[in-house]
């Protein structure tokens, strides 16, 4: 594997490069499985699924320059109403769409790091200036903590405050500017093709992480398969 010249600073990415979702999705927390199977879901209409889910995203995405937990929480109370509703088969009931949202929120055991990542990340930071570039919202830095590995990061570039997500430019200049290093002296680890393109653009040296299980693997950028892979990297 050819190594990485001059990197001076690494930006990663949270979701599927230092943790998965407990239940392989980041918007069903552990809580809606208590109510409704996947057997449910995946009953419904593969179509109207779709359509719904994306009617709710589209909402996050417009209402999205948010900064606390609070207000977290008042949009995924939001999002799964709006989802029960588009969904009647989900039979969820208010105080169970409360319920959800508080869990999606407030409960840590919906993100699973893997093996390598306290270990890896901390011992890069020994090496290296290290920032965050993450489509997220403000419980990120529960989730960060809860992870191991909050206090080794140097910047936190988190879309949730920008209202823009990857590949928006304004996620990637945050990111340089709060670094402090030259974008050609930096790389970002994603699970993403579009979101590695976005860093290219930026001048970021691009790395494809490939443990998320349907992450586009052809690519001309470096790829991994774990985060400690950047070590034969480096």
């Amino acid at each position: 594997m050819q190594k990485l010249q001059n990197i001076k600073g690494i930006f990663l990415d949270v979701g599927w490069t230092l943790c998965r979702p407990a239940t392989g999705s980041w918007v069903i927390p552990i809580k809606a499985l208590t109510y409704t199977g996947w057997d449910v879901f995946n009953s419904i209409d593969v179509e109207k699924r779709k359509e719904a889910f994306q009617t709710c995203k589209a909402y996050m995405d417009e209402n999205h320059l948010i900064f606390t937990e609070e207000e977290e929480l008042k949009q995924f109370r939001v999002y799964y109403r709006m989802l029960a509703e588009m969904l009647p088969e989900l039979s969820w009931k208010d105080d169970q769409i409360e319920a959800i949202a508080q869990d999606k929120v407030f409960n840590m055991e919906n993100y699973i790091p893997f093996e390598d990542t306290k270990d890896t990340v901390r011992e890069l930071s020994k090496r290296f200036s290290l920032g965050v570039i993450s489509d997220t919202w403000p419980s990120i830095r529960r989730i960060l903590e809860y992870l191991g590995v909050y206090e080794c990061f140097d910047s936190y570039t988190y879309s949730c405050n920008l209202g823009v997500t990857k590949p928006d430019p304004k996620m990637y200049n945050h990111a340089i500017k709060a670094l402090g290093i030259a974008p050609e002296n930096t790389l970002f680890v994603d699970d993403f093709i579009d979101n590695l393109h976005g860093a290219r653009r930026a001048g970021i040296q691009p790395v494809m992480i490939t443990v998320r299980p349907d992450v586009t693997h052809e690519t001309e950028y470096p790829k991994i398969s774990a985060i400690s892979g950047l070590f034969d990297l480096l």
